[in-house]
């Protein structure tokens, strides 16, 4: 019988869950302008519903840039999670590994563990761990949502450069 295993953790909001927001009308050139110009400080998110751009301040003493403040209760909100998850991600990887991509996030493994080890090989050769972190939902007995989040593994090979004849010719050179 074939065995699975399920990588997904829960996500639950406890304590106090209220915080305060900024909401503004939506533009997708105004969202890509925020996410630009304040992405280390603030989560940005359009609401469709409300065709809005919400902003939550993700870093202490900041306030929302919204041109209307409001507070709401993120236990009520779990379609914010995911956003505020990857943030978080972000701010605990960055300048401890390399993050090759927001989302969903990706980081690399560090250098110095890589998997290949052999002194002929050429040094722009790297075999890393590449970890990729996403939420996912999951609906259990009368419609109830668990979000969690997911973490993917995979072998990444660094980028070769230079040409392709002399990378492959010094790559036969190694066998």
């Amino acid at each position: 019988m074939t065995s699975y295993t399920l990588n997904f953790a829960p996500i639950a909001l406890t304590g106090n869950t209220e915080i305060l927001v900024g909401r503004q009308s939506y533009s997708s050139e105004r969202l890509r302008e925020l996410r630009r110009e304040f992405s280390k400080t603030h989560v940005f998110q359009r609401l469709g519903a409300e065709d809005a751009i919400i902003d939550i301040p993700i870093v202490a003493e900041t306030a929302p840039v919204g041109n209307v403040q409001e507070h709401i209760d993120l236990n009520r909100m779990q379609g914010l999670w995911s956003s505020l998850l990857s943030a978080a991600l972000i701010r605990a990887f960055d300048g401890q590994r390399e993050i090759t991509s927001s989302w969903p996030v990706s980081v690399l493994g560090n250098v110095s563990r890589g998997l290949i080890q052999h002194p002929r090989l050429p040094p722009w050769l790297q075999k890393r761990s590449a970890l990729e972190f996403d939420t996912r939902s999951i609906y259990l007995a009368a419609g109830k949502r668990l979000l969690g989040v997911v973490c993917e593994t995979k072998i990444k090979l660094s980028r070769v450069t230079g040409s392709f004849s002399r990378t492959m010719s010094r790559a036969l050179k190694v066998c």
